[in-house]
C-alpha cells in the first residue's frame, strides 16, 4: 500500500491551483460591467441620453444631450437670498428643589430617593457626609 498519492493527483491540483490563479487575476483586472451601461464613449457628448420627468406616471424619458451650440451659452446663476438668524430663546431655570429632613433620613437615603449622588448633595448644603442630618432641616436638592 502507498501512502504518498500519485504523480497525477499533484499535476491536477497544480493545474487546478494556476487556473484559479489566473481567473482571479482576470477578475481584478477587467473593469466591471455595469448593466445597462452597454457600449459608451467617454468623449461623445450625444452617447449619453439625457432623462428627463414623464409626468404624473412618475417614469423617466429619454431625450437627446445638448448641442455643443447651445452649451456654450452660459447659465444664469441663482443667487441665495440671505435668511434670518433665529433668536434662540432663553430657557427658563428650574426652581430650586428643597427637602425637609425627618427623622431617620440620612444623606444616602435622601440621595438614593432624588437620583443624585449622596457626596454632592452634602456639599451643596455646605455639609460633609460625616455631618449629622437634625429633623426640620431644609435641604436644597441638586
Amino acid at each position: 500500500m502507498r501512502s504518498a498519492p500519485s504523480r497525477n493527483v499533484f499535476r491536477v491540483a497544480l493545474v487546478g491551483l494556476f487556473g484559479g490563479a489566473v481567473l482571479a487575476l482576470w477578475l481584478l483586472v477587467r473593469p466591471p460591467s455595469v448593466p445597462g451601461q452597454g457600449n459608451v464613449t467617454l468623449n461623445d457628448s450625444t452617447a449619453t441620453p439625457a432623462l428627463t420627468p414623464a409626468g404624473a406616471g412618475g417614469g423617466v424619458t429619454p431625450t437627446s444631450a445638448p448641442t455643443a451650440a447651445a452649451s456654450l451659452t452660459p447659465e444664469p446663476t441663482v443667487t441665495p437670498v440671505p435668511t434670518a438668524t433665529p433668536v434662540p430663546t432663553p430657557v427658563p431655570t428650574p426652581a430650586p428643589v428643597y427637602y425637609t429632613v425627618q427623622a431617620g433620613d440620612t444623606w444616602y437615603g435622601i440621595a438614593a430617593a432624588y437620583s443624585v449622588d449622596a457626596t454632592s448633595l452634602a456639599a451643596i448644603n455646605g455639609n460633609t457626609l460625616a455631618d449629622i442630618l437634625h429633623p426640620g432641616q431644609s435641604l436644597r436638592i441638586p
